[in-house]
């Protein structure tokens, strides 16, 4: 039988408002469901309720809360440090809740942005992290580098037909973000290049969950064929659940199960 119970979380910008929904029986892991800027515990289509319950179904407790402002407010870039401090604070709640478990941050749409944004903050806040979940990443532009040749990957140096020419360029292991104007903009895209090395540095699994079309992800489907780090991570068994015909809600029944019992198992394995 799953129960929820409301609670109140100090924030560094105030009351932060949550449900925790928890199991009949203890286990080593607890769900952190992370609001996205500007958004609500509820999620997006009810998603952030559905799933909680779910993940009870499958013997994992979470928790997930309204930011201060309760959503009523848009996002704003210089509000990234906030949105870092309740992340934080929230993590460190919910532990309170499950003491000796582990945290694995569950993140949809652009609040994925956002902690992939956020991840350093919660490594270097001792948090004990497990697993990254994002389903549906709300990803921006990125520009990747053009594959290097097979000289350079051997001998890390350009090829000899390649001496005297001008510029060197990043390579795939030392990406670039794409040229923006937006400061906050650039920083998100740098998060994504190198989230999967900041995940193996917290000995965190990467889980990544998408409906629709390769055409609603195209950033994401560009990374996951041609950043090295991003395949690699992408290797492990049952890293990656791709739902081609699934709307954004996951509203049918057939999908709805695939999707609840595939997170039950991985973020419990």
């Amino acid at each position: 039988m799953t129960l929820e119970l409301p609670c109140q979380i100090d924030g560094v910008t105030g009351a932060l408002i949550g449900v925790a929904t928890q199991t009949a029986r203890a286990g080593d892991i607890v769900v952190l469901i992370v609001p996205a800027p500007g958004g609500t515990r509820t999620g997006p289509h009810r998603l952030h309720v559905r799933l909680a319950r779910a993940l009870s179904d499958a013997g994992l407790p979470s928790l997930r809360y309204d930011p201060p402002d309760g959503g009523d407010c848009p996002p704003a870039s210089d509000a990234a440090a906030a949105f870092d401090g309740d992340l934080v604070a929230a993590a460190r709640y919910v532990l309170g809740l499950q003491p000796g478990a582990s945290v694995a941050i569950l993140a949809l749409g652009e609040a994925a942005a956002a902690v992939a944004r956020a991840w350093p903050v919660l490594a270097g806040a001792d948090i004990a992290l497990s697993a990254l979940c994002l389903i549906d990443p709300a990803i921006g532009g990125i520009e990747l580098p053009p594959a290097r040749g097979w000289w350079r990957r051997l001998f890390g140096s350009p090829s000899p037909a390649a001496n005297g020419a001008a510029g060197g360029g990043a390579t795939n292991d030392t990406p670039r973000a794409a040229a923006v104007d937006d400061a906050y903009a650039a920083e998100a895209a740098s998060a994504w290049l190198e989230l999967p090395q900041a995940l193996h540095d917290t000995r965190s699994r990467l889980l990544l969950a998408t409906g629709g079309a390769e055409a609603r992800h195209p950033a994401l489907f560009r990374l996951a064929r041609e950043h090295r780090s991003w395949r690699k991570a992408l290797r492990q068994p049952e890293a990656w659940l791709h739902l081609a015909d699934a709307d954004e809600a996951f509203g049918q029944p057939e999908h709805w199960r695939t999707l609840s019992g595939w997170l039950g198992r991985r973020i419990g394995g």
